[in-house]
């Protein structure tokens, strides 16, 4: 600010910005929100979205739209998002682990660089954009040098679900495409069933095919009853599983219904349960994997490990 002559009014200016301004991301990127994703453009005053903490928070303001240099930024997951280039990360790296300072060659912007909680340092996207990866030295793919903190799990309300979310995940990866009959190792079958019994409210049957026992097989088949526990099967059952296998369009048709992607913390945790004692495995070294030739419930269980703030990525092979 200067005046006629050209001389400056003040020597000094402050100026006041509100923290985390001009995160600009664009405006189709799709937000998490209590109600499931929505788009940015979508999104206005009054409305709620998932912070970092998991937790609904309400947005106060909203931006103008404007125009950026962006850049399209993708992480080890897969997925992928456009942020501008001034977009502000809270990242880590093995050297901010280490040290108590620091201050990369290719930065740009010097006032970026101050240390946060949990030896976390705030970046632009056009600070990291040439310094990102490099290949490992055992030559094993590629290393990635920021780290983006998980968010926590994200909060939704408790569902009223017609099926348990456990028996649910159990039938999706073991169960009979078009029926209410779950195949299972006898090895494993007083387990499953202890924890079907545990979950459900519905009797449940087991039995073992005579051409099974005949080829010495130890497949065994436990079959989700018609009934409740305790129901008078002399009256017409409208609350089966199957019925309600069939309301969820489930049938010859396996997926996650949107209702159990939108559970609470707890009904989401008991459905990925009920998927990794079917379809799950876990290593010595505790890493876990989900096997299925359903490339679309794959995807699904990949966001419910996401929603639960677990870090999960897709591999195909044959």
């Amino acid at each position: 600010i200067v005046d006629k002559n050209g001389n400056r009014h003040f020597r000094e200016v402050v100026i006041v910005v509100g923290r985390k301004n001009g995160k600009a991301v664009s405006i189709e990127t799709e937000i998490p929100t209590p109600n499931g994703f929505v788009k940015m453009r979508d999104v206005h005053e009054g409305d709620y979205v998932f912070g970092s903490d998991g937790k609904p928070t309400k947005v106060l303001y909203e931006s103008p739209i404007f125009h950026k240099p962006m850049y399209m930024v993708e992480f080890e997951d897969g997925s992928k998002i456009k942020a501008s280039e001034d977009h502000l990360w809270s990242v880590q790296t093995k050297n901010t682990r280490r040290l108590k300072t620091y201050e990369p060659k290719t930065a740009r912007t010097r006032f970026a660089f101050n240390k946060i909680e949990g030896d976390y340092i705030v970046l632009s996207t056009k600070d990291m954009a040439n310094d990102f990866a490099r290949v490992r030295k055992d030559g094993k793919g590629i290393e990635y040098k920021y780290r983006v903190p998980m968010a926590e799990p994200v909060e939704y309300e408790v569902k009223d679900l017609p099926i348990e979310p456990y028996l649910l995940g159990v039938w999706l990866g073991d169960g009979e495409s078009n029926g209410q009959s779950i195949t299972t190792d006898g090895k494993d079958k007083e387990e499953l069933v202890r924890h079907l019994s545990a979950s459900t409210r519905y009797s449940l049957i087991t039995k073992q095919k005579s051409s099974d026992i005949k080829r010495g097989s130890n497949v065994h088949t436990v079959i989700v009853d018609w009934h409740e526990k305790g129901y008078n099967q002399s009256s017409k059952c409208n609350d089966s599983f199957r019925t309600h296998l069939k309301e969820l369009d489930l049938l010859n048709n396996k997926h996650i219904p949107d209702m159990y992607m939108l559970g609470s913390i707890e009904q989401r945790y008991e459905l990925l349960q009920g998927l990794m004692d079917t379809d799950g495995f876990c290593s010595k070294a505790g890493e876990c994997e989900f096997i299925q030739k359903n490339y679309r419930l794959a995807e699904q269980v990949k966001e419910l490990c996401e929603s639960l703030g677990i870090k999960a990525s897709i591999k195909v092979k044959e």
